[in-house]
Parts: structure tokens; C-alpha cells; sequence
């Protein structure tokens, strides 16, 4: 749970960081914004939306089942180191 609320608490902060930069760029803020910014806006907060319920399934079948997820964590760790390992 406190993971959730810090990662939108810095998504925020982020939100309110782009806000500030767009507002600086120009001398006085536009409110004519060209169509393509608010579909990546509109995108944002869809992906947003959308990582938040993840990992809030995410966090419930942790709790639910600890072992299968460290194992799960473990075997895919293992995996990667082996996948990695052959790349050299």
C-alpha cells in the first residue's frame, strides 16, 4: 500500500514538474495546446490507470501466496542469469 501511494505521489510530482517546464516555456501559458499533447496526456493517465491495477493484483497475489512468488522471482532470475550468461 505505501509503495502505491509513494509511486503516485511521484507521478504527481512529475505531472506538476512537466506542467511547470511547459508553462516556462512561453512567456505567458497558452491555452491552445495542440491536439497531439493532450492524446499523450490522455495516454499517460490510461497507462497509469492501468499500472496502478496491475500492481495492486500484483501486491494481492503476493500476500496471497508468498512462496510461489519468490519462487516465481527466483526461477526467472535464474533464467536471465542463464540467457545473460550465453550472450558473452
Amino acid at each position: 500500500m505505501m509503495a502505491k501511494q509513494h509511486r503516485n505521489a511521484e507521478l504527481d510530482e512529475l505531472h506538476a514538474d512537466l506542467a511547470r517546464l511547459s508553462a516556462a516555456e512561453g512567456d505567458a501559458p497558452s491555452t491552445d495546446k495542440p491536439d497531439w499533447v493532450e492524446d499523450v496526456d490522455k495516454v499517460a493517465r490510461e497507462w497509469h490507470a492501468k499500472l496502478a491495477e496491475a500492481s495492486e493484483d500484483v501486491e494481492d497475489v503476493v500476500r496471497a501466496h508468498p512462496l510461489a512468488a519468490i519462487s516465481a522471482a527466483l526461477l526467472l532470475g535464474i533464467i536471465i542469469g542463464r540467457v545473460m550468461g550465453r550472450a558473452q
